[in-house]
């Protein structure tokens, strides 16, 4: 493998690589590279660097990867000026940055963690943590990309501080964490699973959880598991904080729903950082899934009234799917085409075959114009040949439904049958 490399399993370039996340590893040890390559390739396209100039001439170049991977310990450009010269560059300051190293000294993650990386992994790399804390960044940075929805979540969270529940049955370790987030965080204790349970379910849940492992009666791994069987545990990050390092045994704290691991003796930063980071994410998913809660609600409130209205309405009223599906059919179809609501929704392109062949252009682009935001409803008139065969004539209108976000909802229309006088014009102008 020289420097040059720009992708491993895939052309990053190619229609198979746009689908995917791109991540940049840097590391100048091939044995490094090629044992990340080997996690990441299925799930993800990579782009690889053996020095810090060929990494920042990557992440540079269009489209620029989505995460970088960097090894710190590099001869020449170390991984801090990496590091340095993405964050002061406007171009690649947003790209999520997880540092992939031996050093392991507090001071090196604190540097790291100053000059804006995301997250440490320490090698040897544990494949499972891997996967974790990358998924973890390239689902914070598509929240950050959606600048309105980062800055009101963010502005909701400003409104109070966010509350730890820490979970440890060794006083030294709660009182470490204690001093160290309080000024930042409410912080809440619990000496054991069943209290922690209790402070979950009660009046004012944490925002988080740090959860040690070993502890007498209820372990580590059984809280949770309670918690996240819980509705309200559910939704609130677990975070690990324990001397088990087997990978067997992280990986059943994921299978249960843990969030993320911090290995004893911890240090501070790396439990800030990691706090910091699940907070977030926490924070961003809630504010989509209550946003998705209200749109959904508002949208079966109006359906419902939709379909009240449409139901006794003497018109053949119809709701289409943006994919063309039909959500809605009203009673009045059969006294318009001789066809049920039934045989509409059995069948999607009913419509198009019941239409006259002369009309069918006529239609299609009568709903081609229909998906523009802001069109006017415009009466549309053309034929149909009912079930017994005969020749009709309709009028129709349609207009495109949008929530508000803009984000196209369908279509819903209204047709009727043209009085016969209008009908016999409309005849005689087509001869």
């Amino acid at each position: 493998m020289n420097d040059n490399v720009n992708a491993i399993n895939s052309d990053p370039d190619s229609a198979a690589g746009e689908s995917r996340r791109r991540i940049l590893i840097v590391d100048d040890v091939h044995e490094n590279l090629h044992l990340l390559i080997n996690v990441l390739r299925d799930d993800y396209a990579i782009l690889a660097a053996t020095s810090g100039e060929k990494a920042l001439e990557l992440a540079h170049k269009q489209p620029r990867p989505d995460l970088i991977l960097l090894d710190i310990k590099m001869p020449g450009m170390d991984g801090y000026s990496v590091l340095s010269h993405l964050k002061a560059d406007p171009v690649t300051a947003e790209i999520p940055v997880i540092f992939v190293t031996a050093l392991a000294e507090a001071t090196d993650e604190a540097r790291g963690l100053k000059l804006g990386v995301a997250d440490y992994i320490s090698k040897p790399v544990n494949p499972e943590l891997l996967l974790l804390r990358v998924r973890t960044q390239l689902e914070l940075g598509r929240y950050r990309k959606n600048l309105l929805m980062f800055d009101v979540a963010a502005h909701a969270s400003r409104q109070r501080r966010a509350s730890l529940l820490v979970v440890d049955d060794v006083p030294e370790n709660i009182h470490e964490l204690l001093e160290a987030l309080k000024d930042e965080y409410r912080v809440m204790v619990a000496r054991g699973g069943v209290k922690a349970l209790e402070i979950i379910e009660g009046a004012n849940p944490p925002d988080l959880v740090l959860l040690d492992v070993v502890m007498p009666g209820m372990d580590g791994y059984e809280t949770c598991r309670r918690i996240k069987a819980s509705p309200t545990g559910n939704r609130i990050p677990v975070i690990f904080v324990t001397v088990v390092d087997a990978s067997e045994q992280k990986v059943k704290g994921f299978d249960l729903g843990a969030a993320d691991y911090i290995t004893k003796p911890f240090d501070i930063d790396e439990v800030r950082a990691r706090v910091r980071t699940h907070l977030e994410l926490a924070r961003l998913r809630h504010f989509l899934e209550d946003q998705v809660a209200q749109r959904t609600a508002l949208l079966e409130k109006s359906e419902e009234k939709y379909r009240v209205l449409a139901d006794y309405s003497p018109n053949w009223e119809y709701w289409l799917a943006p994919d063309g599906s039909n959500l809605y059919v009203s009673p009045a179809s059969l006294e318009v085409t001789g066809y049920t609501p039934a045989e509409f929704f059995n069948d999607n392109h009913l419509i198009e075959k019941i239409i006259h062949p002369d009309d069918l252009e006529i239609w299609r682009q009568h709903h081609a114009d229909s998906v523009i935001p802001g069109a006017e409803s415009t009466l549309t008139i053309f034929r149909i040949r009912t079930r017994d065969g005969r020749e009709r004539w309709i009028e129709h209108v349609c207009k495109p439904v949008f929530d508000s976000a803009g984000q196209f909802m369908g279509r819903r229309g209204s047709t009727r049958r043209r009085p016969k006088a209008a009908a016999s014009c409309a005849s005689s102008r087509r001869k």
